[in-house]
């Protein structure tokens, strides 16, 4: 029985990162609220006390109509990009779902063309071919293995006799050798000390020996990549026969709508940035308006200095004290929404940590299209990275990562199917354990090739084979 299949695992990341991204948005989206009831009670503050502690105050004419008449402005922008984010959270998941779909339906024809391949005649004779080879090439590793041990143990002794290497050098007791009668004399002795001629013989041997199983080694791999390739032929064949190329151009049409509802969404966040941290203009101009009237006073300060004068003010009633109040719970709320907000926006990061990490570590074999224009290809020092000859396997700055061609796969390995995502999730978001112990953990679910019925060749949707 199959167990979880390496896209299937995927799918559950990338929706468990979604699931954070969805809840850091709403966070962001909680703020705004709270933000217009914080400069509107302000207001009101500063509109009851003016006649009360006229000193205190600089009351600007219309404050209270410009007041808001900025925050509508902020409102209609906060709620325009909101619907927008809503659009394209739409049509990320609408790209996901189809995505998935196609790729079941890649899967389902993977396996009719397995299926079909094993009855074939000519695929069967050449998966024994395979098998045989393999087994051939096992046993020479073990029979050289003997050789080789030999080779390893022995032939770096010859490097350091002195005696020995220093007559080999002289070209002694060969064809080149050039010792005057003198020299001869005095070589033939040094040479009967160490048994040199023997040794020589020896240490020719072992190279002999050597090169000549790497030779065999060599005729053995390229005919085991031979016979691999004509089975990959075969199946590629198959696959093209079920259907499965109008799939694959399918497939990657929906990645590429997929990644740019991703980007187009990241823009619009970018765009909602200011909003969310309190920078747009609308909400500066608030900020500016209130404090020309307390003097660039905070209103906590404020009501501070003024709590004794007004404790004695028989004017100063149960309004003010309501309206106090809720400033006070305002504040409160704000700082409860930054924490928030600064909750949302870690366990995101860590959730998409996670799904980059884990798409790296499935699939970081699957290459760039031919065709593919990503800006970061080009140029990849313009957007962080260093080193301008990196490439998509070997580079980690963000372009590469949240390119478009990582998001073409297919099923991949599978996993034991008693592995349990959700705990593992869990614990990872709790910090209970790191990243590298995660993808530890799922190294050892790994199932062998002979416990699943996995294909033999599987290459990415329109991208280019290596």
């Amino acid at each position: 029985m199959k167990g979880m299949a390496s896209s299937t695992l995927m799918a559950i990341v990338e929706d468990h990162s979604r699931s954070y991204e969805l809840r850091m948005n709403e966070a962001d989206h909680a703020r705004l609220p709270l933000v217009e009831r914080y400069l509107r009670i302000q207001q009101e503050l500063i509109d009851y006390l003016s006649p009360i502690v006229a000193h205190t105050f600089r009351p600007v004419s219309g404050a209270q109509a410009t007041m808001a008449q900025r925050m509508n402005a902020s409102r209609a922008e906060h709620e325009r990009l909101r619907k927008l984010l809503a659009e394209q959270e739409r049509d990320i998941a609408q790209a996901l779902r189809s995505s998935r779909e196609v790729r079941t339906q890649r899967d389902e024809i993977d396996r009719q063309a397995q299926a079909r391949l094993e009855r074939s005649p000519e695929y069967q004779r050449a998966s024994q071919h395979l098998q045989h080879a393999l087994a051939a090439e096992q046993q020479a590793e073990a029979d050289y293995a003997e050789v080789l041990a030999e080779c390893t143990a022995k032939l770096p002794q010859y490097q350091v006799h002195p005696i020995y290497t220093f007559l080999r050098h002289r070209h002694y007791g060969m064809a080149e050798y050039r010792g005057g009668r003198v020299a001869r004399v005095l070589d033939d002795w040094l040479a009967k000390r160490v048994n040199f001629r023997s040794n020589l013989e020896n240490e020719r041997t072992l190279w002999e020996m050597q090169h000549y199983n790497e030779t065999l080694r060599s005729e053995r791999q390229a005919n085991l990549e031979a016979l691999q390739q004509s089975m990959y032929d075969l199946q590629d064949e198959a696959q093209r026969t079920a259907g499965k190329e109008a799939l694959n151009i399918k497939q990657k049409l929906l990645t590429r709508q997929l990644f740019a509802a991703k980007q187009r969404a990241k823009e619009l966040q970018a765009e909602r940035l200011p909003l969310i941290t309190n920078e747009d203009p609308d909400f500066q101009a608030g900020l500016q308006l209130i404090s020309e009237q307390t003097g660039g006073k905070s209103m906590k300060d404020v009501l501070e200095e003024l709590t004794p004068v007004l404790a004695s003010n028989p004017q100063a009633g149960a309004r003010l004290q309501a309206l106090c109040t809720e400033h006070q719970n305002i504040l409160q709320e704000l700082d409860n929404c930054y924490e928030q907000q600064l909750a949302a926006d870690d366990a995101f990061a860590l959730a998409k940590d996670l799904e980059i990490e884990l798409r790296h570590y499935l699939f970081g074999d699957v290459e760039c299209d031919e065709d593919c224009d990503c800006e970061c290809h080009c140029t990849p020092h313009l957007h962080g990275c260093s080193d301008e000859s990196c490439n998509v396997q070997d580079c980690n700055c963000s372009c590469h990562q949240e390119c478009v061609c990582g998001y073409n796969y297919d099923s991949g390995e599978y996993f034991n199917a008693s592995l349990d995502v959700a705990q593992l999730l869990s614990s990872y978001m709790k910090r209970d354990i790191t990243l590298d112990y995660l993808l530890g953990l799922l190294d050892a679910q790994f199932l062998p090739d002979d416990e699943t019925t996995p294909y033999l060749h599987s290459s990415a949707t329109g991208c280019a084979t290596s």
